[in-house]
């Protein structure tokens, strides 16, 4: 049996291959060689040998991978093949990690930590040290070195892996000094997951901290400035390797971690990369004097292009910043951005550029705006939102403001100015007409301007839209340019370009006309009418008096319905929908009221017509005017009444209307109908009549021809005293209807004076109507149309509507008042006056008005002032239960 054992063993000895004694260049050789060598020695019964083993791992691993790096065997690629690196891990396992046998894990950490030395001081340092290198070149050089070195590092980490998994790992501070002569096993030893405890720093860090204090230290000073040279060098449009430029960065930004008790634990390159950084070299060694020279070199840009034009500068500017920005990103520290950006602000857009930016005389922004130059203002806002320039937004949002007042002033110039020419065309025509040249009245006629207000709304909800889009585009609906557009728009938009109608009216005219289906004289259909209502809706946020817009509202649509002349009841809704969300239930309840009541007018129809009939009532009479050539006569018809009963709370009601003098044929419907209705309420409920908004139908009998003329109930009744004598004057008409005379003068201009001249009017009163006018029937009438309407401008009481609102309003700040006082109990002054300008959102009282409304309140013992012991008042108010 012993002579068996002895010759098997001889056997299998003279089957391991003896060390080459150069190593083979061929990949494929030198592979085979590792492969066969790692196979006959894991299968052999003898241990690794030290030196042979350290021999093979060395000339066969390390070497290679440095030869590969540095182009002496092949300049790209991977060092191993599969073969050989598996095959050289298994070597470095077994001398680590052989049972019963020794373990050279100590000798070979230390061995593989110093060839990796000897590769930093020969391939690394060696080729940096030239004097004459610098700049890009000293970049690139050090940009490879960096590079070829975690290369190396990774591949050799890979290789000695079992260093590290074992004898690193379970490693502590008191084993520190560990000898190579001591074996692998040991009792005490505990595996260790707080970095701190660890002894021995990993193989990548203990070679990431060698490159530091071997190649790093000696180099970092004409490192940095050739750097910050380099990106000057950029800056001024020369082209370099950003990647070249991110690899020098990251040696800088990696340094802090390369000090042992900083970072022991990292097993992979990318893991130690990718670590929370110390970042002591970089902000002192790097970031520091980049900065400074950052500073410096806009600092000279600054005063270079400060010659250009504003649009320019800031196109150049937006282009600096987004540059500085790509550079952070992509090459230096993300925590640089903000100081970089900071830096950039103080040199390009302090605040002395930043003032001749706002208000140079031909580019600056009030030339931008009315230019409509968005992407300047946009650019321009961006620029002035980086940290340290917000500041500049103010200024900017304040020529914003002035540039909205002055636009809104440049409409109510227009539209004072078409007011101006309208009174100058009257005049003109005045002098034709009394020089009976009607050729020239008939021009004058045509040039004469509208002075209704749809063309100054239609602009301001323009000018509205244009000035929104610039708050939405360019300065992104910032909250400080939408204050200044709602100062500015509301401040012109309550600026009235005429004396006697306010831009409210003109509003409230132009909604009414929206939803009557018109706008001005064209037709619209009902997509454009939500349209305009919405942009009409914008507007009204604006007006200060909002409680004369509504009852306006009110009074239009009270006509709107009466007189049957809604264009769809759903847009009458959507616009009590958006006054309602814009002010509030409070707001709208009376309007909603006005069509609640208006639905149940049918009702009240049927009961009148079923009274009639059980009453067998003679049915009412209608006027009709009949003529021969020589004469006029009312002639009595029957006709079907048609009376609205409606509450009289929710309908706005006018002075001056009341008692008109009915003929007898029409009193009669009126005594029918108010015995239905006592009959109905038992005389608990108490009619008042309203002609101004009812209409009539009129036959009249003209010597050429009978026409149908469909008018309202006053012109009706005009040309019912008119047929029954003949002539008559103003003065007598408004006597004998007992009505105001304005509203005579109105209801007889549009029966002589319009296109449809039913009367003749004689008299001074010219083109208008004069109390001593005379006013007869046109027997000599002619029309192509046998039915037709004759239009009535609307009687105007809105001078009545406003005075009676203005009246209200004390009513409105006595409640504001006492509810604050009931609540506050005590209160200053000031404040008291503050916070009722606050509650009361429908109108912007004055001051001197609530302090005579607090006056009133102190004699009506609502309130009292506040007494001091010494007998003196304070500014102070009590508020008495």
């Amino acid at each position: 049996r012993r002579a068996t054992e002895i010759a098997t063993s001889v056997n299998f000895i003279s089957l391991i291959m003896p060390l080459p004694e150069q190593v083979p260049q061929d990949v494929d050789v030198r592979e085979q060689f590792l492969l066969e060598y790692a196979t006959s020695r894991s299968r052999g019964e003898e241990s690794y040998d030290l030196e042979e083993g350290w021999t093979v791992l060395k000339d066969y691993g390390i070497h290679i991978i440095f030869n590969t790096l540095t182009g002496s065997t092949r300049s790209s690629g991977k060092p191993l093949g599969n073969r050989g690196y598996s095959s050289l891990f298994t070597i470095a396992f077994g001398l680590c990690a052989q049972a019963n046998h020794a373990d050279y894990s100590v000798i070979l950490y230390h061995r593989v930590i110093e060839e990796m030395n000897n590769f930093f001081r020969n391939n690394i340092i060696a080729s940096l040290m030239d004097s004459n290198l610098n700049g890009v070149l000293l970049m690139s050089q050090f940009a490879k070195a960096w590079e070829d070195s975690k290369t190396a590092i990774k591949w050799i980490q890979r290789l000695f892996m079992s260093i590290d998994k074992g004898y690193v790992k379970h490693s502590r501070l008191d084993n520190a000094t560990i000898t190579p002569s001591q074996s692998r096993g040991g009792g005490n030893r505990k595996n260790i997951n707080n970095e701190d405890d660890q002894a021995i720093p990993t193989l990548i860090s203990a070679m990431m901290s060698n490159f530091r204090t071997i190649a790093f230290d000696s180099l970092h000073n004409r490192m940095f400035t050739a750097l910050v040279d380099i990106i000057n060098q950029e800056r001024n449009g020369d082209i370099i390797d950003q990647s070249q430029l991110k690899s020098c960065v990251e040696v800088i930004r990696v340094m802090g971690l390369c000090e042992l008790n900083k970072c022991r634990s990292a097993e992979s390159v990318a893991s130690y990369l990718n670590r929370t950084q110390d970042l002591c070299y970089y902000f002192g060694k790097f970031e520091e004097p980049f900065l400074v020279s950052t500073k410096l070199f806009y600092d000279n840009k600054m005063h270079e292009w400060s010659l250009d034009s504003v649009p320019d500068y800031l196109l150049r500017c937006e282009n600096v910043f987004n540059k500085e920005h790509s550079r952070c990103m992509n090459c230096l520290d993300h925590s640089t951005e903000p100081k970089l950006m900071r830096c950039c602000v103080d040199s390009l857009l302090n605040n002395k550029q930043v003032e001749d930016l706002l208000y140079r005389q031909n580019s600056g922004v009030l030339i931008l705006l009315t230019e409509n130059k968005f992407n300047d203002l946009e650019r321009m806002y961006s620029l002035f939102n980086y940290e340290g320039a917000t500041q500049h937004l103010q200024p900017m949002s304040k020529i914003f403001e002035e540039f909205v007042i002055l636009q809104g002033q440049k409409l109510l110039e227009h539209r004072r100015g078409d007011l101006i020419a309208n009174q100058s065309e009257s005049s003109s025509s005045k002098s034709s007409s009394s020089s009976g040249d009607k050729k020239d009245k008939k021009k004058e006629k045509e040039k004469e301007p509208s002075i209704d207000g749809t063309k100054l709304i239609i602009d301001f909800i323009d000018l509205y839209h244009k000035l929104n889009e610039f708050v939405t585009k360019p300065f992104k609906d910032n909250i400080l340019f939408q204050r200044s557009m709602t100062y500015g728009f509301q401040k012109v938009f309550n600026e009235n370009a005429s004396q006697t109608v306010t831009n409210v009216e003109h509003l409230s005219s132009y909604v009414d006309g929206l939803l009557r289906g018109k706008e001005g004289s064209d037709k619209l259909d009902e997509s454009s009418i939500e349209t305009k209502l919405n942009s009409s809706v914008k507007l009204f946020n604006f007006i200060i008096d909002k409680d004369i817009f509504k009852e306006l509202y009110k009074n239009y649509l009270s006509k709107r319905l009466l007189n049957n002349k809604i264009s769809s009841m759903d847009m009458e809704r959507h616009m009590i929908t958006m006054l309602k969300i814009a002010q509030g239930t409070p707001f709208t309840q009376l309007i909603e009221s006005m069509i609640t009541d208006f639905d149940l007018v049918k009702d009240g129809k049927e009961e009148f017509k079923a009274f009639l009939a059980l009453n067998k009532l003679d049915n009412d009479n209608s006027l009709d005017t009949s003529s021969s050539s020589d004469a006029v006569a009312v002639v009595e018809r029957p006709c079907e009444p048609n009376i609205l009963l409606l509450t009289r709370e929710f309908w706005p009601t006018h002075a001056g209307i009341d008692g008109i003098q009915l003929p007898q044929c029409l009193k009669k419907i009126v005594n029918a109908y108010e015995m239905f209705f006592n009959d109905k309420h038992g005389g608990k409920k108490k009619l008042h009549w309203k002609y101004t908004l009812g209409d009539a139908e009129v036959t009249g009998y003209f010597p050429n021809n009978t026409y149908f003329l469909s008018v309202s109930t006053l012109q009706a009744l005009v040309l019912y005293h008119i047929g029954t004598v003949g002539t008559i004057s103003t003065i007598k008409m408004a006597e004998v209807l007992n009505i105001d005379i304005e509203y005579v003068k109105r209801v007889l201009h549009s029966l002589s004076c319009g296109k449809l001249k039913i009367l003749n009017k004689s008299g001074p009163g010219g083109k208008k109507v004069d109390p001593n006018d005379l006013f007869e029937v046109n027997t000599k009438f002619k029309s192509s149309k046998l039915k037709f309407s004759i239009p009535m401008a609307s009687l105007n009481f809105n001078d009545e509507i406003k005075k009676k609102v203005k009246e209200d309003r004390s009513i409105m700040i006595d409640a504001a008042i006492v509810r604050i006082m009931k609540a506050r109990k005590r209160m200053a002054h000031s404040s008291l006056v503050s916070e009722v300008l606050q509650q009361l959102n429908q109108f912007q009282p004055e001051t001197s008005l609530i302090k005579k409304c607090i006056a009133a309140l102190i004699e009506r013992e609502y309130l009292e002032r506040n007494e001091k012991e010494d007998g003196t008042f304070t500014n102070e108010y009590n508020y008495l239960a």
